[in-house]
């Protein structure tokens, strides 16, 4: 049971990645996989035979997520329901709140709400860089022809979007709308199962160049976002809230930027959608966090290496007050 949940949150994470908006750190924390796995990269040379079942399904999953969850999304989701797709993800967003709140919401200072300001800022700032470059003109998968710059701007799209993905509330795939490679790469997605040469040529070139960054960047991402939150770990989550609630204009914007002006998009039928799958997405995280939990919990205790930020950095933080305030008060 442990390695099926492990195959699925996988999945949830791979599928997630491509909505511009939706963070596949954000279902990880939902999911609550986001310390285990975060460890697991950052010490797979040194906890090697430990770690690699766990990230070898958690990959294929991802894999299973990425190619089954493009194809889908891109063929029936976004072409029949786009405004229900994108207001599910919004509630699936805001559903993870309340849980990402939990750990620190007792602790408020000016620091912790300036890291909050910071995380708020920095994904709204990502996507106004998103819309100054988002010229995105995709060509039929069959008619790319790359050159030298694509093949960098791909790599560089995927090694940077390494980095967004593991960060809750950053979309993975914000950097290929950022880099116009958005609408190229969610083609090549959902025709990577033709196999005639010049498709499958130019699906493969698309692709590799994207997977190589973000396999280049998982174990520089990993240490930099476990080093942050074992040095500043509240500080860290309230930089999380900041971007999952700055993720939700996010959403509406890049909607309404793909989507506005196509024709049936805003039917009374699609605004009715839209405005049901928005509680629907809501409840679905809401108790998908707290199934999960428990379920995370378990896996944990099995594996003492790896603790939950919330059961160890955060506690720890707050024996050091309970112990200053004591000699304060002698």
């Amino acid at each position: 049971m442990k390695h099926l949940l492990t195959l699925l949150k996988g999945i949830l994470f791979g599928a997630s990645n491509l909505i511009p908006g939706m963070s596949g750190g954000t279902m990880l924390v939902i999911t609550n996989i986001y310390d285990k796995l975060l460890n697991a990269i950052a010490n797979i040379i040194k906890k090697f035979k430990t770690v690699i079942l766990f990230l070898f399904l958690f990959a294929i999953g991802a894999v299973i997520g990425i190619l089954g969850g493009g194809i889908f999304l891109k063929r029936v989701m976004l072409t029949y329901l786009p405004l229900a797709t994108y207001t599910f993800f919004a509630g699936i967003i805001l559903g993870s709140v309340p849980m990402l709140a939990k750990p620190v919401i007792k602790k408020i200072n000016w620091k912790y709400i300036l890291s909050f300001i910071l995380g708020l800022v920095a994904v709204i700032g990502l996507m106004f860089l998103g819309l100054a470059f988002n010229k995105d003109q995709s060509v039929p998968i069959g008619e790319i022809t790359l050159e030298f710059k694509d093949y960098l701007l791909l790599f560089i799209s995927g090694f940077i979007g390494c980095f967004a993905m593991l960060i809750p509330g950053v979309s993975g795939v914000l950097m290929l709308v950022v880099f116009n490679y958005y609408g190229t790469f969610m083609d090549a997605i959902a025709n990577i199962h033709h196999f005639t040469m010049q498709g499958y040529s130019n699906v493969i070139l698309v692709i590799l160049p994207v997977a190589l960054g973000i396999l280049l960047g998982l174990i520089p991402a990993s240490k930099l976002l476990s080093y942050m939150f074992k040095r500043f770990p509240i500080g860290s989550y309230y930089a999380i809230l900041g971007f999952v609630l700055g993720s939700i204009p996010v959403i509406f914007v890049n909607f309404f930027t793909e989507y506005g002006n196509i024709d049936g998009t805003t039917t009374t039928l699609q605004i009715i959608l839209g405005v049901l799958a928005l509680p629907l997405g809501f409840i679905l995280s809401y108790f998908l966090s707290k199934f999960k939990k428990k379920a995370s919990d378990t896996e944990l205790e099995e594996d003492t290496s790896i603790e939950p930020i919330e059961n160890k950095e955060v506690k720890e933080i707050e024996e050091k007050n309970i112990a200053s305030k004591e000699i304060q008060d002698e």
